[in-house]
């Protein structure tokens, strides 16, 4: 059996004036740290953000595209396929959007590859799975 060793950055004092100025464990503090969000107010807003600290999602490209698409379909009761990722981000990112598309009344299913036999990413082999669950909208989250 291959032994795990944990390599952690040094404890930077930051991350206790962080924890006691948030009421956060240590822990977490010392990731924020890590992550050069040192003070509190830049850490308050990474944790404790708001629907309005966020960026304007239409400054993507296409995006308006993209929206009035989604709207096309789950008006004319298409199939949309989320195609996902095996890894937590991935994950949750489908059963966000599944359940945001569900509760709009969209016909929603989904597919996320098996990391060991399927790889990363929408392969060729993928189209396949689409044309099988008779989807006519894919979007691919991570």
């Amino acid at each position: 059996m291959i032994e795990t060793i944990w390599v952690l950055p040094p404890y930077r004092e930051e991350a206790k004036a962080l924890s006691a100025e948030l009421g956060i464990p240590s822990e977490i503090a010392q990731i924020l740290v890590n992550r050069n969000l040192c003070d509190a107010e830049s850490a308050g807003k990474f944790l404790f953000g708001t629907l309005e600290g966020l960026h304007d999602p239409f400054l993507m490209r296409d995006m308006k595209k993209a929206v009035e698409r989604i709207r096309q379909a789950v008006s004319r009761r298409e199939k949309i396929l989320i195609f996902g990722d095996y890894d937590v981000d991935g994950i949750l990112s489908v059963v966000i959007l599944s359940k945001a598309l569900e509760s709009l009344g969209a016909e929603v299913d989904y597919f996320i590859p098996e990391r060991l036999k399927e790889g990363y990413g929408i392969k060729e082999e993928h189209i396949e799975i689409v044309l099988e669950r008779k989807a006519s909208l894919v979007i691919s989250v991570d």
